[in-house]
This record gives structure tokens, sequence and C-alpha cells, in this order.
């Protein structure tokens, strides 16, 4: 994200905290909200669930947060190795069998990456931005040994790190197959979900910020890589700001235009893997930009449920009509689904938890 856009967010994390007592709850469709308590008053970005089933959320201020019940309660930590790295801005957290990944975003030596062993309790930093126009936005790992982070672009080249030895080291990746970077090309911030891994060989990048939105797959664990173009709104601050892997081979592409939070427009985008196709984007009924994204599948019924977040509120609507209820009107930046529930996160340390019933 470009230091514009970055001062956008920013500014549009101030407006979501000063508009953040207006509560209105929903229990459409058999939906109910539960307020979780939580011991933090900072912004909450990214989620992340381990094999054990254990919850993980990431935030600002240095800081991050895990529940080891379902998500029926948390604990929040600082890490604060320094007195200036308090400025931290965690919006990205990747959990491997081995490892625990906090990434900070920021330009400069505000990215970075920290790594925590699940048998120690200690950090380790083992990157920083060396150069003031690295910027990153999200990191996801393929398997405990390779993973993959994503930054801004500049001199005309994407910006994607990746490691093979769990996460010990980073380097540029080197691939003839990486188209060049179109003109202020990146990425946004907002909930993690700017790059996703499916399985050890398929990952997806969401692109923003430039001329035209982009996706980037690789079904080789990044050997090789294609292009398409989104058909999201693009621009300064506008495009794909993160993409979910859906049901059915199927993911989802979502974003918008960031400059206004009464924005519209077409803002959600269904990939097919297996058809290797892109089809029509949709205008959902509400408005602003759309931060965080997720899903839910009933086997049962072979029935998708779609969940959106932004500073306006939370949203959901079944995927094969796309009717979108809003169920709450306070702000949330990420969200994530389990097997029980769905949990959004945003402003002032808040994390609610969604229970649902698809019929």
């Amino acid at each position: 994200m470009k230091l514009a856009a970055y001062c956008l967010i920013n500014a549009l994390i101030i407006m979501a905290m000063i508009n953040c007592q207006n509560r209105e709850m929903s229990s459409e469709s058999g939906f109910t909200l539960s307020q979780i308590s939580t011991n933090t008053s900072v912004l909450l970005q990214a989620f992340a669930q381990a094999e054990d089933g254990s919850l993980w959320v990431s935030g600002h201020k240095a800081t991050y947060g895990f529940s080891q019940d379902g998500g029926k309660t948390w604990q929040f930590e600082t890490l604060i190795p320094e007195p200036a790295d308090s400025i931290l801005q965690f919006r990205d957290i990747a959990l491997t069998t081995e490892a625990v990944f906090l990434m900070s975003a920021g330009p400069g030596e505000q990215s970075r990456i920290y790594k925590k062993l699940w048998n120690e309790e200690n950090w380790k930093e083992i990157f920083r931005g060396q150069k003031e126009e690295i910027f990153l936005n999200s990191i996801a790992f393929f398997d405990a040994k390779h993973g993959l982070a994503y930054g801004d672009s500049f001199n005309n080249e994407l910006y994607l790190l990746e490691t093979t030895d769990g996460g010990g080291s980073w380097k540029r990746a080197q691939n003839t197959s990486l188209p060049a970077a179109l003109d202020g090309e990146g990425g946004f911030a907002s909930s993690g979900s700017c790059i996703q891994v499916l399985d050890e060989k398929t990952a997806i990048i969401a692109t923003g910020n430039a001329a035209t939105s982009r996706l980037l797959l690789t079904n080789d664990a990044g050997k090789t890589w294609q292009t398409k173009e989104l058909a999201i709104p693009s621009g300064e601050a506008k495009g794909a700001t993160g993409v979910v892997f859906g049901a059915n081979e199927t993911a989802w592409f979502f974003g918008g235009d960031l400059n206004s939070p009464k924005s519209a427009g077409e803002r959600i985008q269904m990939y097919h893997l297996g058809m290797e196709k892109l089809f029509d984007a949709t205008d959902p009924a509400f408005e602003g930009a759309i931060y965080g994204f997720t899903h839910f599948y009933d086997k049962t019924t072979d029935k998708e449920q779609l969940f959106a977040v932004n500073p306006n509120g939370l949203f959901a609507s079944e995927a094969d009509n796309f009717s979108w209820k809003k169920l709450d009107s306070l702000s949330y930046w990420a969200l994530i689904s389990t097997e029980n529930h769905i949990f959004a996160a945003g402003p002032n340390g808040r994390i609610v938890r969604l229970s649902y019933s698809i019929k």
C-alpha cells in the first residue's frame, strides 16, 4: 500500500473508532451475535486458526491474541522488544504446524516478520524492511517450511518474499513468470487476505491500487504464476483488498473504493479454479469497500453462505442469490469461519461471535 493509501487507511481507522458506539444487533435468518469480552482496545485486523483449533488474531500497537476454547475467551499480549516497536501494526498472522508468525505493515523498517515456535515462549525477529519502499501486506504458508509474503511493488517489479526453511530466512522471490508490476500496484493490508494458500501447491494473490486489479495464481508452489484481470474497480486506493477460497473449487475476490465509506459498485467477484474462469463481478447491497470476507459451506444442504465486513458493518448473503442482509452496524475489519461459528474483529478490541444456521 503506497503512503497516500496508508494515510487514508489510518484516517479511516480513527473515523471507525469515533463511530464505535452505534450498535445494532440482528437475528435475521437464524443469526445470533454475541459480544466477546477482551482486555484490549486496539484495532484487530487479521485472524488465523491452528490445527489444534485454537484461534489467533493480530492488531495494532504490537498486539496479538489467542483463544484456546473455541473463541469463548481471549488472552492478549504485546510484542515490544524496544519502546519504538509499540507503533507496529500486526496486520497479518500465519500459523504452521511448527510456528506462529506475526507480520507488521508499514514503510521500511515497520515492515517486519516475527516467528515463535509452538514449544517456545520467545519471539524472534526474522525480517525487517531495509528499504523505505518496502511495505508488506500479507503472509501465508504452503506447508511448515515453504511460505510467501506479499508487499507493494516498486521499481516496476512485484514484491514477493519467499522462505523454504520454515520462516527462518526470507529472500526476494526470483521468478521469470511473475509479470511486471503495474504502476502503483500493491495490496491493502486490511484483513491479512491479500495472499491465500489453498494447499501445498495453490496460492492466489489479490492486487489493487493500480489501473487494473489483478489475480496472481500459482498451481506449483510458486514456480510459475499466471495473471488475470479483475472487474473490481481499480485506481488509487481502489482494487481487490483480498481473496478467500470458497466451496467447490472457487475463490472469492473482494474490495472496492477505499476513498469513500459510501462507495458502491462491483466489489465481489468469483473465480473457479477448475474451469479457470472469472465470473461477473457483483454489486452488493451495502456501501463501502469490503475489508474482510469469509464463507461457510453446509455439505448436507449444499448451500454456501457469504459474510463481509467493513467500517459500515457486518453483512451476510446466500452465495447463489446475493441477497445481502446487515447483521450489525459497528465497524469490523476481519472475519474467520470455524466449524461452528463466524468471528468478526475490528476497532477497540472488538470481537463478536456469530452463530448461524443455514436452512
